[in-house]
């Protein structure tokens, strides 16, 4: 008696479909972007307050200078 013949075959995904993982990859580098853009367009507000204003909400001290080769090197230990 065979049986073989009369099972139907399933096919299983294991992956989802490439439009799908596409989308859901736009959309995380959509909102990466977006965060950045936002941080971007708040450090230039900050930038255009006064010293004073800056020194009222504890942000005077707080310039951020963009690192250096040398002191990226040095944080992470290549010496």
């Amino acid at each position: 008696m065979n049986t073989a013949a009369t099972c139907t075959a399933i096919v299983l995904p294991t992956r989802r479909p490439l439009l799908q993982r596409w989308r859901n990859s736009l959309g995380e580098v959509w909102a990466a972007w977006r965060q950045q853009s936002r941080r971007h367009a708040e450090m230039r507000s900050l930038e255009g307050l006064s010293d004073a204003t800056l020194r009222d909400i504890g942000l005077a001290e707080r310039v951020f200078q963009q690192p250096t080769r040398s002191s990226i090197d040095y944080e992470r230990g290549r010496w």
